[in-house]
């Protein structure tokens, strides 16, 4: 199974990308563009993307999260907490297209890969019930749900398997829910892999641009072709966290200078996670980066 992801920083250009597009490369490959803006403007340091969902479709904002593989929403009737968002809440009972799943179902065995949670399974109402939860305690509990999915006019997804989530808990801001990618059957990327192939790649918004700076997320082999605009290294995989992407952590340098550690601090499995803010390195190699960037700004 190969996966590329292709990951570079935007410039504002004074273009804007107001809409989802879609387009075909001549050999036949689709692939499909949706903007990312930066979510600071919503309490959020995370990256932004605007999906459909149901019949008529309904756009939610979510948030891009590339170290997690399920993908939920808050929904109506928020039997236990919704925090405010900045759309309004998915309503299921409004969607032609809705259906919860049942304990018995197949997604519903695969629950527990997709969020290392163990499914609970309502017996009243023979409903499975997902867990998913994040590194800073917050979590989403709720129906395992599938629904249309409207990525452009012309791009849609049925049987979108999703959570609509009615006890939410934690740091997302304003955000509506999370969009996972991580590699795995239930992620959006695995849901969509039979239309445009196993790959994907992105171009992150910069935090403090106008409205008219935005990024992409692309799905689709066709969009991964080389280009002297980016640069590339190679994507790695950890048989402890199989569903996460992982890098081969090199070298730091500050103002141009290497840190003073040896190659092997470097040796440890470096995760890529579109949904941390923050991050942590090896003790000895944050206490070298630390002396170096307060010796560089103490001559300034």
């Amino acid at each position: 199974m190969a996966l590329q992801s292709r990951l570079v920083i935007s410039k504002d250009t004074g273009g804007t990308t107001s809409a989802s597009s879609s387009k075909e490369d001549p050999a036949g490959q689709k692939s499909i563009n949706i903007p990312l803006k930066a979510g600071l403007s919503i309490g959020s340091g995370n990256y932004l993307l605007k999906i459909g969902l149901g019949t008529p479709a309904k756009y939610y904002t979510l948030l891009l999260d590339t170290g997690s593989s399920f993908s939920w929403l808050q929904c109506q009737p928020c039997s236990v907490y919704c925090h405010n968002q900045v759309d309004p809440l998915f309503d299921p009972s409004q969607s032609k297209t809705y259906k919860k799943l049942t304990c018995g179902t197949s997604q519903c065995s695969l629950l527990t890969e997709a969020t290392l949670n163990k499914p609970f399974c309502s017996r009243s109402a023979n409903t499975c019930i997902y867990t998913a939860s994040y590194g800073d305690s917050s979590y989403s509990i709720g129906y395992l749900s599938e629904d249309l999915l409207t990525l452009a006019p012309s791009q849609t997804l049925p049987r979108f398997v999703y959570g609509c989530g009615q006890d939410n808990q934690g740091l997302f801001g304003k955000t509506d829910g999370i969009v996972g990618l991580a590699r795995d059957q239930l992620s959006l990327l695995g849901q969509l892999s039979s239309k445009y192939g196993y790959a994907f790649s992105y171009c992150l918004p910069e935090a403090f641009t106008s409205s008219t700076g935005v990024g992409f997320l692309s799905f689709g082999e066709s969009s991964l072709a080389a280009s002297p605009a980016y640069k590339f290294t190679p994507m790695l995989t950890d048989s402890k966290n199989p569903s996460l992407y992982f890098l081969r952590l090199a070298a730091i340098t500050v103002a141009g200078v290497p840190l003073r550690v040896g190659a092997v601090q470097y040796r440890v499995s470096t995760i890529i996670d579109s949904g941390t803010v923050i991050t942590r390195l090896p003790a000895a190699v944050y206490t070298a980066l630390q002396q170096a960037f307060v010796s560089i700004m103490s001559k300034r």
